[in-house]
């Protein structure tokens, strides 16, 4: 073996990528989880103010009917639609549970990915393979109670943007924590942590 190969085996620097890229992709999980959370509170306030206007509504419905459409006292539509809307989701405060969630997860990623670029305390491995599985359950969670939220914006003929979030959000929130998990305990039992 030449001493360029001998150089190459030894180098560690995947872990300096990984926790790189950890940084970096804790801040898009960041914003992903804030745009999710928002839209849950903004889907909530929407139903409180169809839900404090019903009456309202139930009496221009009425006056809409009766003339066949060509006397609008208000906009009854759109508080249906949005009433409908918020029946398919999830209960708020789970949604915004999985979605502060997630944004104190991908905060706790970038502070580990820093931490262990910095100082590379042999223990933070354990503690960023234990962040990884932790961030892909959490994220199975999110993913399966944001499906609604998906697929309602594919309905609404929001397809890109509905297929875009799917797979930010699957990327993001399962797919990247169990490469992390799975790449770090693949180099501690390498003993790639135990040559640094």
């Amino acid at each position: 073996m030449s001493h360029r190969d001998t150089k190459s085996h030894n180098c560690h620097c995947w872990i300096a990528v990984l926790c790189a890229l950890l940084i970096v992709i804790s801040m898009a999980d960041f914003g992903l989880a804030v745009v999710l959370g928002s839209f849950a509170d903004i889907v909530f306030d929407l139903n409180n103010q169809v839900t404090a206007q019903q009456t309202g509504m139930s009496i221009a419905n009425f006056f809409s009917n009766i003339t066949g459409g060509l006397l609008h006292l208000g906009d009854s539509q759109a508080g249906k639609a949005i009433r409908e809307i918020s029946k398919e989701l999830p209960p708020h405060w789970m949604m915004a549970s999985l979605a502060w969630g997630r944004v104190l997860i991908s905060l706790l990623g970038f502070i580990l990915g820093w931490a262990f670029i910095w100082f590379r305390p042999r223990f933070l491995v354990w503690v960023l393979i234990v962040w990884g599985l932790i961030s892909a359950i959490w994220g199975l969670l999110s993913v399966s109670e944001a499906w609604l939220i998906f697929e309602a914006l594919v309905i609404e003929e929001l397809m890109l943007v509905g297929v875009v979030l799917t797979l930010l959000a699957l990327g993001l929130h399962l797919i990247w924590p169990l490469y992390v998990s799975i790449r770090l305990f693949v180099g501690f039992l390498r003993g790639d942590f135990s040559r640094q």
